[in-house]
């Protein structure tokens, strides 16, 4: 007969029995599971290594052809631009806060063309006209109001005046010598010798405007030197440099230059050209796109986006050679042709 304590003893050790085994259980399935996911990890952890060789490999292959690429840019700029403009005598015009390199670019590329190239013209950021001492210096540079629009009318009228010179008689042709006979006809001699000093000239003002630290000249890379009073001569073309965030905006010098250019000569011997990279989240070529958008600059001033590119300054180079065809070039919505044609 069984009694209480057999059985009491009897349902204790099935119940430890029971927990022993699920313990060991329980640590055998654990270590297995463990054992598998450490295997798993170790895995994904050379993998990702092996990416990060791969990437690194990949990474420097990319910075060797972008070296290569720009090595190849800088060599073939003047040969491809070579001879263009050969003969024509040219001036760069940039803002200051435009990308230096792309200026250096442009500038190798017109000493490549065989033009006359006398320097690069640096518009400061004292034509920034929102500060009113800027204002009050270049009225009295310019002898105007320092009235914000009429400032602006001013430096329209100068600068055009300033870069746009008339054809000067030639020594020794008819004009200029009927010119010279009819001045000693009617000046005796003492007023020759008392004859007023000249009056300001557009190269006055040009030379003020260096002088007083509105402009600021740059001839380190030209293949010619000339005096500043002699910078600008009758048929003299010029590559005008602008770009999003830079030091003056444009319409506190460009866009007035432009202005004043293309109602004194059609159409205007320049290009206007924007050195904003054309990138998914830049601010895009708003000198340009400004330009195109104005009816009397469009039909008279070529324009070329994307100078930072090596096809931008080939396209702005030759867009320059073909005046005075005009042509909206690059890669951005208002253009209507990523280069000009073949000429």
């Amino acid at each position: 007969m069984i009694n209480l304590r057999y059985h009491i003893i009897s349902i204790v050790a099935v119940f430890l029995a029971l927990g022993i085994g699920l313990a060991l259980g329980s640590t055998f399935i654990s270590s297995a599971v463990v054992s598998r996911l450490e295997g798993e990890i170790d895995q994904l952890r050379t993998e990702r290594d092996g990416l990060r060789e791969g990437s690194a490999e990949l990474t420097a292959e990319l910075e060797t052809l972008v070296a290569e690429l720009d090595q190849f840019e800088e060599a073939a700029l003047p040969i491809v631009a070579q001879g263009r403009l050969d003969g024509s005598r040219v001036v760069l015009m940039a803002v200051e806060g435009v990308d230096d390199e792309t200026i250096r670019d442009a500038e190798v590329a017109l000493q490549g063309s065989a033009a006359e190239f006398v320097g690069t013209l640096w518009a400061t950021g004292s034509f920034d006209l929102s500060d009113a001492q800027n204002r009050e210096d270049l009225a009295s540079v310019l002898g105007s109001s320092p009235n914000e629009v009429r400032l602006r009318r001013a430096l329209q009228q100068s600068m055009a005046e300033a870069l746009l010179p008339t054809e000067p008689p030639e020594e020794g042709s008819v004009v200029g010598d009927v010119l010279s006979d009819v001045t000693d006809e009617l000046l005796t001699d003492d007023e020759l010798q008392v004859r007023p000093p000249p009056a300001r000239t557009a190269q006055t003002t040009l030379a003020d405007l260096i002088e007083q630290g509105f402009l600021r000249f740059d001839g380190e890379r030209a293949n010619t030197t000339v005096p500043v009073g002699r910078l600008i001569v009758f048929g003299t073309r010029y590559l005008m440099v602008s770009a999003a965030d830079v030091d003056v905006e444009p319409a506190d010098f460009m866009l007035p230059v432009l202005r004043g250019m293309a109602a004194s000569v059609d159409p205007v011997p320049a290009v206007a050209a924007d050195a904003t990279p054309q990138l998914p989240d830049s601010p895009g070529p708003v000198f340009v796109d400004t330009v195109r958008a104005v009816p009397e600059l469009e039909m008279e001033v070529a324009t070329q986006d994307n100078l930072v590119q090596y096809w931008g300054v080939m396209g702005a180079t030759a867009a320059l050679d073909q005046y005075p065809r005009v042509g909206h070039y690059g890669v951005a919505e208002s253009a209507e042709a990523v280069l000009p044609p073949a000429a």
